[in-house]
């Protein structure tokens, strides 16, 4: 039986706002009792400026292989910060 720890990521929470979370364990016998809660506080939203548009998309065959894209732009502009991006693929 592994006892190590798990973590998980809980994304999109409402800005300035409390999260209160508990864990249970599942198998077929059923579950567990929750554990202990705990709480998450989000910062209140300050960014209300999308980032620029991404220019100069292109892509290619990554190369030596036969199943992996590779996709290049010039990044966008931000009045916060801009260093994350999103990928849309439509088949």
């Amino acid at each position: 039986m592994d006892s190590g720890t798990v973590t998980v990521d809980l994304r999109r929470l409402e800005p300035g706002t409390d999260h209160t979370f508990t864990v249970r364990a599942l198998r077929s016998s059923g579950l567990s009792a929750p554990s202990n809660p705990v709480t998450v506080t989000t910062p209140a939203r300050t960014d209300f400026e999308p980032p620029t548009t991404p220019t100069g998309l292109t892509g290619r065959l990554a190369p030596y292989t036969c199943d992996t894209a590779e996709l290049t732009w010039n990044q966008s502009t931000d009045n916060v910060d801009a260093r994350r991006a999103s990928t849309t693929r439509s088949s």
